[in-house]
Parts: structure tokens; C-alpha cells; sequence
């Protein structure tokens, strides 16, 4: 969906600044972050972290706090809809 666009793209280039910051202290940093979108039929949709490697567990605190001003867009869908999506750090 075109209307996620601008706030994808600015998640992007968040978790690039914050594994570059995770690179700079461990350059052997890698692997994949799962997180689970849940949809609602009248709200926001919910991200939760199901896996997170330790070498990476850096990149949850340093997006949260650039991305706290950074609604995601109201996009709906059918209540309790799940999706998964993963993060690969390499």
C-alpha cells in the first residue's frame, strides 16, 4: 500500500543509522529480527519483537527512541490479521 511509503522508508534508514551504531561496537553484528504486525479494524496496527539476537539487542532501544515521533500511518485491516516480517542484519 502506497500510504505506508514515507513511514517504511524513514524506518528503513533508522535501523541503517542504528546498525551502523551496532557495527561500530561489535563489527561482527548480524542477524534477523522477526516482528509480528498485528492489524485492527479501527486503530493503528501493533509491532511486537519475536526474536531478537543479542548481538543486535542494541538496535530495539536506539529505533524506539528515534521512532517514538514517527506515528505509523492508520492503516487497517481485518482485527487480530498477522503478519510476520524480518529484519536481516548482515
Amino acid at each position: 500500500d502506497p500510504r505506508m511509503q514515507p513511514w517504511l522508508t524513514r524506518v528503513m534508514g533508522v535501523a541503517k543509522d542504528c546498525y551502523d551504531r551496532e557495527r561500530k561496537a561489535d563489527p561482527n553484528a548480524t542477524g534477523v529480527i522477526a516482528l509480528k504486525i498485528t492489524m485492527h479494524e479501527n486503530a493503528r496496527p501493533d509491532a511486537d519483537v519475536k526474536t531478537l539476537p543479542a548481538q543486535l539487542s542494541g538496535l530495539v532501544p536506539c529505533a524506539t527512541g528515534q521512532l517514538m515521533r514517527a506515528r505509523m500511518p492508520l492503516f487497517t485491516g481485518p482485527e487480530g490479521q498477522s503478519h510476520t516480517i524480518k529484519i536481516h542484519f548482515e
